[in-house]
Formats: C-alpha cells, sequence, structure tokens
C-alpha cells in the first residue's frame, strides 16, 4: 500500500506597529513589515469591559464582555542584515517613476509651485532646467531647495551622477543651506549629517559638491507627510543664505539619481516586535541599527496576524511585548522568544458570499448561512481575487443570525460587485523584505570583562512589565496600557578557556563573586558584518569549573543587567 500523503500549508506570521489606538488597521503596502518565520501562537481569554475609555486625544478599543482579548507568544530567528551588502540602488527616483519623490522647490512661486516634481524644476520661476536640484545663483532666495520623499523612513541620500553627461555639481562662495526633516505638514526640524557630497566641511552646510552619500541617524519624531499630492517621509535641503556660485542638476539622460536605503533593507524581520520590547530603535546611514531599553518612549502597540496559506487567520490588535528572551547557543542561529497580551482577537476561515451577492461600494457582506460563524472580527479579509488593491477588506463587525448573516467591511467594496457563491478568504500582506543581505554563517565571540572565551551558550530574559490593565492609563499612552517601574533583565552567559590563558586570570579566578561585569556576545567576526548583544554592566555571580581535558576551565556567569552610564543602556542590540 502506498504511503498516505499529508498535505503540508505555509504559515505567515506578520507583525506591524498599529498607528492609532482606536481602530482595527489594514496591513497597508507601507507599514507592514516583513513577514517573520518561526511558531506563534494566540490564546483567546474573556475580555474586560472597561477598556475603553479616552485618555487626553488618544483612545483604545479594547475588549468589551462580548469580545475576546489574547494572551500570545512567538519563537522566531534573528536575521540580521549585512549593512555592507546593500542594494543602493533599489529605491531610486528614476525620472519619477521609483519609488522616489523628489520635489524642487522654489519658495517665492505659488502659481507653477512651490513644489514641483524634479522632471518639471523648469516651471518654476527660480529653475531653468528640468531636472535641477538647486535654483539658480542668480535667482536663489532663502527657502529654496529640493525636497526627497518616501514612503518609509530611510538614512541615506545617494548621488552618483552629477558630474556625469549633463549633471552639474553646486559651488558656494560660503555656507548656505542645510538640512531638515518632516515633523508636520509645514513642520521641520534640523537634520545632523554626514554630507560625502560637501567636500568643505562634510556637514551639508554646501551640499552637493560632488557625487556621495549623504548619512543621518533616523529621527525619533520623523513625520510622513504630504506634499504637491505625494506622501512620504520627507528630507529637504532648505537655502539659509544667497551662497550658491553654480547651482546642482542631475544627469538627464539616466534620470535615476538619487537612491535612498530604507528601513526594510537595514533593519531584521523582526524590528516591530524588538522596538515594542526594548522601545527604541537608531538606524544610522547605511552602517548601524541598534535597539536599546527606553525610560521615556510609549510602548509599541502591534497587530499579530497568522494565516496557514488562504485556508484560516488569525488576528490580535493591541499587541503588546510583557516579555523577551533571547537564546544564542554556540553553533546555532540566535532565536527570539516573545510573550504578551493583546486586547481584540478575532478569527476566520474560508467561507462563500450567501445569497443576493455584494454590490460596489457596499460594506454589508452577505454570508453563507450553512457556514455562518466563520468570519469573527476583527479580521482582515479578500473577497475572491479582490483584495483591494494588495491591502485587504476589514471585517469590522458580524452577525450570525440565521437567514441574514452577515459581515460589516470596510471599505466598500471595489470593483464591479461580487455573486453568490464567490469565496471569501484570508487576506495575507505580501512580504516586504527589501532585498537585505541576510549575515551567513554563525562566528560567535564571547567576552566577560574584556576576556575572550570559548563560547557555549548565552540567554537573556527582558521582563518589559507593558500589561494590559482596567482604568490604567496615563496623558501620554494609550488607554488600558500600565507600565510598572519593575522592568527586569536576567542573564546568563557560559564559555570556556585555557587556564593560565593571557587576561583569564580575573575571571577564572573568581568564585560566586558579586561585583560589576562586562559581557559582550558577538556573531561574525568583522566590523561591518556582525550582531552584537552588549551587557555593559551587571551584577552576577561567576563559577567556574575546570574540566580535565586539556587544562580548560568553563566558566558560567548569572545575574541581573543594572544601568551602566545612562538610563536605559542595560542591554543593547547592534547590527553593523
Amino acid at each position: 500500500m502506498a504511503a498516505e500523503t499529508v498535505p503540508t500549508f505555509l504559515e505567515v506570521s506578520s507583525f506591524r506597529e498599529q498607528a492609532t489606538f482606536d481602530t482595527f488597521e489594514r496591513f497597508d503596502q507601507y507599514d507592514a513589515v516583513s513577514h517573520v518565520k518561526g511558531t506563534l501562537e494566540f490564546e483567546p481569554v474573556q475580555g474586560n469591559n472597561d477598556l475603553d475609555e479616552a485618555v487626553g486625544t488618544a483612545s483604545y478599543q479594547g475588549s468589551t464582555l462580548a469580545q475576546k482579548g489574547a494572551t500570545w507568544s512567538g519563537t522566531f530567528k534573528l536575521k540580521p542584515k549585512d549593512p555592507s551588502n546593500i542594494d543602493a540602488d533599489l529605491n531610486q527616483y528614476n525620472d519619477g517613476s521609483g519609488t522616489v519623490v523628489v520635489k524642487a522647490y522654489d519658495v517665492s512661486d505659488t502659481v507653477n509651485g512651490p513644489a514641483v516634481d524634479l522632471a518639471s524644476a523648469d516651471d518654476l520661476d527660480a529653475f531653468t532646467a528640468a531636472y535641477q536640484l538647486l535654483p539658480d545663483a542668480a535667482s536663489e532666495a532663502v527657502g529654496d531647495g529640493f525636497i526627497v520623499m518616501h514612503a518609509k523612513q530611510f538614512s541615506s541620500i545617494q548621488f552618483d551622477d552629477l558630474s556625469t553627461g549633463s549633471g552639474s555639481v553646486a559651488t558656494w562662495g560660503g555656507d548656505g543651506g542645510k538640512y531638515q526633516y518632516s515633523t508636520g505638514d509645514g513642520t521641520w526640524s534640523d537634520l545632523t549629517v554626514t554630507d560625502g557630497t560637501d567636500v568643505t566641511a562634510g556637514d551639508g552646510l554646501r551640499t552637493l559638491q560632488q557625487a556621495g552619500s549623504i548619512l543621518f541617524t533616523i529621527p525619533e519624531d520623523w513625520t510622513s507627510v504630504t506634499i504637491d499630492g505625494d506622501t512620504g517621509y520627507a528630507i529637504r535641503y532648505y537655502i539659509t543664505a544667497t551662497q550658491l556660485t553654480q547651482t546642482a542638476l542631475i544627469d538627464t539622460t539616466n534620470k535615476d539619481e538619487p537612491f535612498i536605503v530604507n528601513v526594510d533593507q537595514m533593519c531584521p524581520d523582526i524590528r516591530a516586535l524588538l522596538k515594542a520590547a526594548m522601545g527604541w530603535e537608531s538606524v544610522t546611514g547605511i552602517s548601524s541599527v541598534a535597539y536599546k531599553l527606553s525610560d521615556t518612549n510609549v510602548p509599541a502597540a502591534l497587530q499579530g496576524q497568522k494565516n496557514l496559506e488562504g485556508l484560516y487567520q488569525e488576528n490580535v490588535s493591541g499587541c503588546m511585548v510583557s516579555s523577551m528572551t533571547m537564546n544564542c547557543p554556540v553553533n546555532e542561529d540566535p532565536t527570539f522568544k516573545f510573550e504578551g497580551m493583546g486586547a481584540r482577537y478575532g478569527r476566520m476561515s474560508k467561507d462563500v458570499i450567501g445569497s443576493g451577492g455584494i454590490a460596489t461600494s457596499a460594506t454589508s457582506l452577505p454570508l453563507n448561512d450553512a457556514s455562518r460563524g466563520s468570519v469573527i472580527e476583527p479580521c482582515v479579509i479578500q473577497i475572491g481575487d479582490d483584495d483591494n488593491s494588495s491591502t485587504g477588506y476589514i471585517a469590522a463587525a458580524h452577525s450570525d443570525t440565521s437567514g441574514s448573516a452577515d459581515a460589516t467591511v470596510s471599505p466598500g467594496l471595489a470593483g464591479a460587485g461580487e455573486d453568490a457563491g464567490e469565496a471569501i478568504k484570508p487576506f495575507a500582506p505580501s512580504s516586504r523584505d527589501e532585498s537585505g543581505t541576510v549575515l551567513a554563517g554563525i562566528n560567535y565571540a564571547l567576552t566577560i570583562d574584556g576576556v575572550t572565551l570559548g563560547h557555549l551558550d548565552l540567554t537573556v530574559k527582558l521582563t518589559t512589565a507593558y500589561k494590559l490593565l482596567d482604568n490604567e492609563s496615563g496623558s501620554n499612552r494609550p488607554t488600558g496600557i500600565a507600565i510598572s517601574k519593575m522592568r527586569t533583565f536576567e542573564f546568563e552567559a557560559s564559555g570556556y578557556l585555557k587556564t593560565g590563558a593571557t587576561g583569564s586570570a580575573p575571571i577564572s579566578g573568581r568564585a560566586f563573586d558579586n561585583p560589576s561585569h562586562d559581557v559582550d556576545l558577538t556573531i561574525g567576526s568583522a566590523s561591518g558584518a556582525r550582531f552584537k548583544a552588549s551587557i555593559p554592566a551587571c551584577e552576577g555571580r561567576v563559577r567556574k569549573t575546570d574540566m580535565p581535558k586539556d587544562d580548560l576551565v568553563m566558566v558560567t556567569i548569572m545575574g541581573r543587567a543594572k544601568q551602566a552610564s545612562a538610563a536605559g543602556d542595560e542591554f543593547v542590540l547592534t547590527m553593523e
């Protein structure tokens, strides 16, 4: 008898930060994180009836007695991106058809501008040529300049062709401008940059004197804005003094620059979870991504989704990370386990449209009477091949009444409507991993107080103390979320060294002491291609065990991390 074939299904998990706290949000094109590979489990629990309340300008739609919350846990392998191997040409202007938006800006031209696409820069009074980045030297005014925008935050702007073909570099008689980032519609803040195009001082005050990259650390308060009909995160160059002696243009043959590197290219696929657990993410240029503990940042609420190949879906909104455990055993990829609570739980399985069908723009979706109960809000669906331009439809409510079962969907149905019997399927966001190269191989290096050991294991557990509570909130955090001041960080590290090895005496000579120690674990040996976990100051006990073979000593240190020199520096994860 032939062996029975067991079907296999692709399980896809996604996490994203929720932009607002009073609605269940769609996994849209720009906010969905890369799919995370691992195990994710949701456990529904009965909700509370007093999580719906306003705090300042924020509100949180939590569980009621008629809704379910959830506890959740997920275990994922960490796949750090290699900053030294990034496709810097992936996101480009490309004559206005790429993912990067570039605007020329003439502060005085309120008829044609003030902002127009770079290809139409010659429409502005102060700009003579198309594809001109800065105004004419004879016509410039304070406030002129150019703007670079992208749907996602980015950390570098690269110009390659300023001196190629018809391209032209800028020349300056003195400091004449600065870079700024958007903090709201019409508001800007100064941006500190390392400007490789500024040959004078590299600070951007005389930019675009040569081809090169403008690098910066992504600001925490950088806000997406709408300019001239385009929406995205914006960096502008702002003329502060009339010092131009020659303007800058991109090459009108290639018309591909500038290029940018965005956060998806730099950050690991579990970045949303790391930010929610630790509170602070710093992306610098194309060289470094760091996660640190924060004493001040509002905890990020997440929306989690688990899909089983178009057959079944679970969603939890308002997810908080209560604990994060990192495990780095020798010869294996590091894994992260996240656990927490969620305010609202929803699920769905495959269904079909009931009698009558659904018309264009309709928001009430009739469900097949025989399978009613398959759609439990909140969930994200698609109807046949209609996935609402790759964003899905939100099912926000449902009724299981026999003969009139339905689901309320948002937005109204697009396209030409659907007939009875059309499939209703779980919608899964597509992956957003934008060609970042994952670090190859496993090469651990463990140091304790500057002494290098052969790595055996490192386990750290962060208890964030973020909880969903009844009526516990503050003016600067969502309703129903409380932060205890009892954050804890426990760890255990073990390695081995030879008796008498240079510098080993302070480690191998100790037993059960309790001073302050510095523990670092590096994966990857070369700078520019490594992941590093740092515990700069920890109170721990060092235990040594003499091993009979080769005069080896096994050293284990366990304890708790403490602040070293600044708030939130107990534990730092760096990809560089």
